[in-house]
């Protein structure tokens, strides 16, 4: 009678567990064919963004190879005449002791930034908004024109979109998400992007101007959480920041380009302008991009505020 009784429960409970043993059949699958599909992407890739790793040096790759032809602890001193952070002259200054100087072994560094970019992307597309998307996000990052031509310069510009990549995405786990086990690894990001090129102050910024709309638009139990992140997060990086900012002062002071002209609000428009396709498809893209800012601005699902502070940012 006890067989009998209990015959519904054991079937549901072996349902489940039939269930569950197929699951974690399945997840091995799935993720080796994600790995393949993401390795897939990463060789088309390769094959894009190593047809040019002979081409001959330009101005400012002779000079990264000079700084970086210095001693280790000789580089930030040398720095001071040229402008820029010190990380990646020392990881070139490495990679030349291992690698050579010539050309071609100077680009491959660039090339392992890039292909870096497109396991990137897709974790940070498909984490934030799904499958589809991080199929997208590394597709793109994988035939992007600009990535491909940085890859093969010796310059730090490979390195600075895999990095604003991260310090993006990162963020927005934080902050939108709340996935405060990835607060160190926002901190870590943003110190080595600041770190590579001064462009990541401007992102940094950007990141704070979201970060205000986040805690506005945030639940009064929510905003204290929020500020005491944001104090943690950028208070590390300010702290390690601060040995380089007298170097950064300096250079503000005393170097930069001498052919370049201070861009004024006319000129910083008409860039906006040409990097939208021109005057016309530019003001109709910012209406366009507006309007749907608006609404996502007014979605308060996790997808749209994680979409609206990605654009602020």
């Amino acid at each position: 009678m006890s067989t009998t009784a209990d015959t519904p429960r054991t079937a549901g409970l072996r349902e489940r567990a039939t269930a569950l043993a197929t699951s974690a059949r399945a997840r091995p699958a799935s993720l080796a064919w994600l790995a393949a599909g993401v390795a897939a992407l990463t060789i088309v890739s390769l094959v894009l963004r190593t047809r040019a790793l002979d081409a001959a040096f330009w101005i400012d790759e002779g000079l990264s190879v000079g700084i970086a032809s210095y001693g280790l602890l000789d580089i930030p001193g040398v720095l001071e005449q040229d402008g820029s952070p010190p990380l990646y002259y020392l990881l070139l200054h490495v990679w030349m002791e291992l690698f050579g100087d010539s050309e071609e072994a100077t680009h491959s560094l660039s090339v392992v930034f890039a292909l870096g970019s497109v396991p990137a992307a897709f974790w940070a597309a498909r984490t934030l908004f799904g499958a589809r998307a991080g199929w997208l996000a590394a597709a793109l990052a994988a035939i992007n024109p600009f990535l491909t031509f940085y890859a093969q310069e010796t310059r730090m510009y490979a390195l600075v979109a895999l990095l604003g990549l991260l310090t993006s995405a990162t963020f927005l786990r934080v902050f939108v998400d709340r996935d405060r086990r990835l607060l160190p690894a926002f901190t870590l990001v943003l110190t080595l992007l600041i770190y590579t090129h001064n462009w990541g102050l401007f992102l940094a910024t950007g990141t704070v101007f979201a970060l205000a709309w986040l805690w506005r638009t945030a639940g009064p139990d929510e905003r204290r959480p929020l500020l005491r992140d944001a104090l943690i997060g950028y208070g590390a990086a300010a702290v390690a920041y601060l040995p380089w900012l007298p170097t950064l002062l300096f250079q503000a002071q005393h170097t930069g380009a001498p052919w370049a002209e201070r861009p004024g609000l006319h000129e910083l428009i008409i860039a906006v302008g040409i990097l939208l396709g021109g005057a016309t498809t530019g003001i109709a893209t910012l209406l366009i991009a507006g309007n749907g800012l608006a609404g996502l601005v007014r979605d308060m699902t996790p997808a749209g505020r994680r979409t609206a502070a990605l654009i602020i940012l």
